[in-house]
C-alpha cells in the first residue's frame, strides 16, 4: 500500500512535491495501488517512484518524469502522457487500453505483458525496450522506434505501424497478421517463426531479416526490399512481391504458389526446392539465381531476364529454357562441355551397398581410364524414377550406361525406356548371385544397345571388360542416326550374344 505522507505530499502539487524529491533524493517514494485519478501530475518528479498497482485511468501527465519507475500492472486507461519520460521504467502487465503515448520515450523499459489495445502510440520510443508477450491490437504506431527491441511473441494483430523502425529487433513468433507495415524498417530484425499474413509491407525494408519459417500467406511485399533476408521455409503463399528486390535472398523450400513475382528482382537468390505451382513470374531478374529442384508449374513465366543489369539484356520464357540459356551465356566453354557430356559422360546404375562398392570403384577406374566421368546413381531410393526425363535426357547423351543388376529384382522401367530411346546399357551382376532380370533376352533381341549381361567377381572386381562395351559405342552411333524415331531401331537385326563373362 501507498505511504500516507507521500500521498499527502503529493497532493500539495508539483512545486512542493518536488522540492521535496529534491531534499530527500534517498528517499524512494512509495505510490504502491494508490488511487491517482483526478491528481495533478503535470510536472511532478516521479523517478525510481514504486507506483505498482496505481491507478491514473484517465489521467493527464504532462512533462514528468518516471525514469526508473516501478509501474507494473499500474492502470494508464485512457490516460494522456505527453512530455513525459519513462524510459527505463519497469511496466510489466501495465495497462495502456486507448492511452495516449504520443512522442513518449520508452526505450529500455520493461514491457513484458503490457497492454495497448487501440492505444494512440505514434513517435513513441520502444529502443532497447523488453516488449515480450504485449498486447498492441488495434493500436497505431505512425513512425514508432523499436531498434533493438524485444518483441517476442507479440500480438500487433491489425495495428497500424507504417513507418515503424524494427531494425534489429526480436520479433520471434509475432503476430503481424493484417497490420500495416508500409514503408517498416526491419532490416536486421529477427521474424522466425512470425506471422505476417495479410500485412502490407509495401516498401518495407527486410535487408538481411530473418524470417525462416514465418507464415506470410497474401502478404503484400511490393516494392520491398529484402536482399539477403532469409526467408527459408517461408510461406509466401499468393504473396505480392511486385517489383521487391530478393537479390541474393535465401528462398530454400519457400512456398511461393500463386505468388506474384513480376519485375521481382530474383539476381543470386537461392531458390532451391521452392514451390511455384501458379505462381506468375514476368520481367523478373533472376541472373546468378539457384533454381534446382523447384515445384509446381507457374501459371506465368515470361521475359526472364537472364543478363546483369549492367549487361544487354537478355530474356526468355519459361525457367527451365532460362537455366539452360544462362548456363550456355555465361559458361565460355559451354560448346565444350556440351559435346563432352553427349559422350564423355558414363553412368553407373545400382544398387551400391558396402558388398558392391569394390566393383563400383573398379567401374569407375576403367570408365575413367577410357577418358569417361562416371556418373552415380544409387538405386536403393526413388533416384531414377524421381528424375524421370531427366534420367533418359542423360543416358541418350552418355557414351555407356552400366547397370548392377546385383538385388534388383526387376528391369526398372526408365532403364527399358533408355534403351529403347537408344542408350547403349551394359547389364552386370554379382556372379555370387547370379540372376538375370527375364527382360532382358527380350531387350537384347529387339536393340543392338542392350548388351550381354557380364559376370563380375565381388571379392576380385575386374572392370576391364567395359573396354569391350565401349567399343559397341559405335552400335549406338549407328541406330541413333537411323531415325530420330527410336522405334526405327527396333528394326535393325540384333547382333549374336557375346554371352557371359
Amino acid at each position: 500500500m501507498a505511504n500516507p505522507d507521500h500521498l499527502e505530499r503529493l497532493a500539495a502539487g508539483a512545486d512542493a512535491w518536488n522540492a521535496w524529491r529534491q531534499e530527500n533524493p534517498a528517499i524512494q517514494p512509495d505510490l504502491s495501488n494508490a488511487d491517482l485519478r483526478r491528481t495533478d501530475l503535470i510536472g511532478v518528479h516521479l523517478q525510481n517512484a514504486d507506483m505498482q498497482g496505481a491507478d491514473l485511468n484517465g489521467e493527464t501527465i504532462a512533462d514528468a518524469d518516471l525514469t526508473g519507475a516501478n509501474l507494473e500492472n499500474a492502470n494508464f486507461e485512457r490516460a494522456v502522457l505527453s512530455a513525459s519520460q519513462l524510459n527505463g521504467a519497469r511496466l510489466k502487465a501495465a495497462n495502456f487500453r486507448e492511452a495516449n503515448l504520443r512522442q513518449i520515450d520508452l526505450s529500455d523499459a520493461d514491457l513484458e505483458g503490457a497492454v495497448f489495445r487501440r492505444a494512440s502510440l505514434d513517435e513513441v520510443g520502444f529502443e532497447n525496450a523488453n516488449l515480450t508477450g504485449a498486447f498492441f491490437f488495434g493500436a497505431r504506431f505512425r513512425y514508432a522506434r523499436f531498434s533493438n527491441a524485444v518483441l517476442r511473441d507479440v500480438n500487433l494483430f491489425q495495428t497500424r505501424l507504417a513507418n515503424a523502425q524494427f531494425s534489429d529487433a526480436e520479433l520471434i513468433g509475432a503476430n503481424l497478421r493484417n497490420t500495416d507495415l508500409t514503408g517498416a524498417n526491419f532490416s536486421r530484425a529477427v521474424l522466425r517463426g512470425a506471422d505476417i499474413s495479410g500485412a502490407n509491407l509495401t516498401n518495407a525494408v527486410l535487408a538481411e531479416a530473418d524470417l525462416r519459417g514465418a507464415e506470410a500467406e497474401e502478404a503484400v511485399l511490393n516494392g520491398a526490399n529484402l536482399q539477403n533476408a532469409r526467408l527459408e521455409r517461408v510461406r509466401l503463399v499468393s504473396a505480392r512481391l511486385e517489383s521487391a528486390d530478393m537479390s541474393n535472398a535465401g528462398l530454400a523450400n519457400a512456398n511461393l504458389a500463386g505468388a506474384v513475382l513480376e519485375k521481382t528482382i530474383l539476381t543470386g537468390a537461392n531458390m532451391r526446392a521452392a514451390a511455384l505451382e501458379n505462381a506468375r513470374i514476368q520481367d523478373a531478374q533472376i541472373y546468378g539465381a539457384a533454381m534446382w529442384g523447384l515445384r509446381g508449374s507457374p501459371a506465368v513465366e515470361e521475359r526472364l531476364i537472364l543478363t546483369p543489369t549492367d549487361g544487354p539484356l537478355v530474356s526468355v520464357d519459361g525457367l527451365p529454357l532460362a537455366q539452360f540459356i544462362y548456363f550456355l551465356i555465361h559458361t565460355s566453354d559451354a560448346q565444350n562441355f556440351i559435346q563432352s557430356a553427349s559422350l564423355k559422360t558414363a553412368l553407373i546404375c545400382g544398387r551400391f551397398s558396402e558388398h558392391s562398392q569394390r566393383f563400383l570403384a573398379a567401374a569407375r577406374a576403367a570408365l575413367q581410364g577410357r577418358g569417361l566421368h562416371p556418373v552415380m546413381f544409387d538405386m536403393r531410393g526413388p533416384t531414377i524414377r524421381a528424375l524421370g526425363d531427366g534420367f533418359l535426357n542423360l543416358a541418350r547423351m552418355s557414351a555407356l550406361t552400366v547397370v548392377d543388376m546385383t538385388g534388383i529384382s526387376t528391369l526398372p522401367e526408365p532403364m527399358s525406356a533408355a534403351v529403347e530411346e537408344g542408350a547403349l546399357m551394359q547389364p552386370v551382376v554379382d556372379k555370387s548371385r547370379w540372376t538375370e532380370w527375364r527382360e532382358m533376352p527380350q531387350l537384347r533381341a529387339r536393340f543392338r544397345n542392350a548388351l550381354p549381361t557380364r559376370a563380375y567377381d565381388s571379392s576380385k572386381p575386374d572392370a576391364s571388360f567395359l573396354g569391350e562395351s565401349l567399343r559397341r559405342t559405335t552400335v549406338k552411333t549407328a541406330i541413333d542416326a537411323t531415325s530420330a524415331d527410336p522405334k526405327r531401331a527396333q528394326a535393325a537385326p540384333a547382333g549374336p550374344p557375346t554371352g557371359t563373362a
